[in-house]
């Protein structure tokens, strides 16, 4: 079937976004949700009568292709101030500093949460290109940042989250929900 466009989620058609800003060279991301729930029991009865919900929580983790503020000028798609931690979670017009000082222990509480969303790229009638919501996990801390250099390798730095809400595009009631954006690169 010449000419149809599969409509499956790759790692070649999505993008991931925090704090709004599009995350140029991001390889890996993977998150959890776990529903929390606690039995109930009646008196009179020795079995478990039906296990409720009574929370969610959301973790994960994503890794980047580090690259600074000189080389920027080079990379097609990237930021020109770079991607290092100081960037994460700032807007567009680096006016917010959300996840930007999450490992400076002078001003980590002043930190802010970030939205984490993961977009699938798509080709719209002509050649023009947006991209629809897939995933969006709220109010996200970064806790963790590890990173690594090999010899002959490029620098990667992986980061751990935790968030307050998983939202899915499949969602019939979703919590927010914008369903097509335009392409932030």
């Amino acid at each position: 079937m010449a000419g149809q466009k599969p409509g499956l989620v790759t790692g070649s058609n999505a993008k991931l976004s925090i704090g709004g800003k599009t995350l140029a060279y991001a390889t890996d991301v993977s998150y959890s949700v776990d529903v929390s729930v606690v039995p109930v029991e009646v008196m009179g009865s020795y079995e478990v009568i039906t296990n409720e919900p009574i929370a969610t929580s959301v973790r994960g983790s994503f890794t980047i292709v580090r690259y600074t503020a000189t080389a920027a000028n080079a990379l097609p798609q990237a930021a020109k101030s770079g991607n290092g931690v100081g960037e994460l979670g700032k807007d567009k017009t680096n006016s917010v500093d959300g996840q930007s000082n999450a490992f400076n222990p002078g001003k980590m509480l002043s930190t802010s949460t970030v939205d984490l969303e993961i977009f699938q790229r798509l080709a719209t009638e002509g050649s023009a290109i947006g991209s629809q919501s897939l995933v969006k996990i709220s109010d996200c801390r970064l806790t963790r940042l590890s990173s690594g250099l090999n010899k002959r390798g490029i620098m990667t730095e992986s980061y751990d989250f935790v968030g307050i809400l998983y939202d899915d595009e499949s969602f019939v009631a979703a919590a927010s929900r914008s369903n097509t954006t335009t392409d932030l690169t």
